[in-house]
């Protein structure tokens, strides 16, 4: 696979089979311990107008065209119970076109199929976590003491053991092979108009079917590769500013050892890496200001006046347009994968 789509797919196998395939458990370990926080593009730049864009919204691959949310917005039956007594229920519902229905079984079977991991997380943080490499807090931060850092350890393997416990009861009956449905669940959920399972499926396929460089595996990052690009796109017209961050970053050069996969994936574009980069940080936790001034910067260099001008304006006109929501950020209630993808995204 030469193509830069192929390099996305083997990147995307080997680094979330190597490591950030334990994001979801990494994140929640973050939030415990507080250390962390269209497939068709326009014309080119030179002759684009600021609304433009929007006609970018409508060139999204043939099967998120279809993109349609819930008619009725039913309720979910309560996490608490178990997932048998409602995964016929629900599964009929996502069938159907219900996006809330298909989100949900996507994050219940994947807590099903991740919960060992849960408990190898927590082993790692009590048998390991004091040699773990401390990370320099944030600026005007002060460092937390030893003390400190192993109770927020301690804290987070108990709330590991904790899901793994909950797991346990909420997944008894649910077998392997309804597991390994995640994967099209939250495909489903996206194609039926949840913006938040289209970022989430873009940007971490392997996290939800994990049987990475078998044939089903192969067959599911080609079918993904056609999508990917007009999911984030979708969720980028449907508010959530994440999706502006991901989209600078994918006509960002990728470089040797970037963590984010995506990067790259739509080329190597200043203009729309410029654009797309002034409304995360226009939008994206002010905490974020200062990184994503200093891409800003970068990009800019690579322009001339009349882009610079022509790309702000380009972003206002998007931020007129869209309502975007609030970003998410921090030890936030939503603790699901999507959650935890969605702030990765915003970096």
């Amino acid at each position: 696979m030469s193509t830069p789509q192929g390099r996305s797919v083997w990147l995307l196998a080997l680094c979330f089979a190597a490591g950030i395939a334990g994001g979801h458990a990494l994140a929640r370990w973050t939030a415990a311990t507080g250390t962390a926080a269209t497939v068709a593009e326009p014309k080119a730049a030179a002759t684009i107008e600021p609304e433009v864009e929007s006609a970018g919204a409508a060139a999204a691959p043939a099967t998120s065209a279809t993109t349609k949310p819930a008619s009725v917005a039913l309720p979910l039956p309560p996490r608490e119970q178990p997932i048998t007594d409602y995964y016929e229920t629900l599964a009929g519902r996502a069938a159907a076109g219900d996006a809330a229905a298909a989100r949900r079984l996507a994050d219940d079977l994947y807590e099903c199929s991740t919960r060992e991991r849960q408990l190898d997380m927590a082993e790692r943080l009590l048998d390991r976590g004091s040699r773990r490499p401390r990370r320099e807090p944030p600026p005007g931060v002060p460092p937390l003491s030893d003390a400190d850092m192993a109770d927020r350890q301690l804290q987070a393997a108990e709330r590991f053991v904790a899901n793994a416990v909950e797991a346990e009861k909420r997944c008894n009956g649910v077998d392997t092979a309804r597991m390994a449905e995640t994967a099209e669940w939250i495909r489903k959920a996206a194609i039926a108009g949840d913006a938040e399972a289209k970022l989430c499926y873009a940007i971490a396929p392997n996290e939800w079917n994990r049987d990475v460089l078998s044939p089903q595996w192969v067959d599911w990052t080609e079918r993904w590769n056609g999508e990917a690009t007009g999911f984030v796109r979708e969720a980028f017209e449907a508010g959530l500013p994440e999706a502006a961050a991901v989209l600078s970053n994918m006509y960002t050069a990728w470089q040797p050892r970037d963590a984010r996969p995506w990067s790259g994936r739509l080329g190597d574009d200043p203009y729309w890496a410029y654009a797309y980069g002034l409304v995360a940080q226009q939008t994206l936790s002010p905490a974020l200001g200062t990184r994503w001034s200093e891409i800003l910067r970068s990009q800019a260099a690579r322009l001339d006046a009349g882009q610079i001008a022509q790309a702000q304006a380009w972003a206002a006109a998007a931020r007129s347009r869209i309502h975007f929501q609030a970003p998410a950020s921090g030890p936030a209630p939503d603790n699901s994968l999507c959650g935890n993808v969605r702030r990765a995204g915003a970096r």
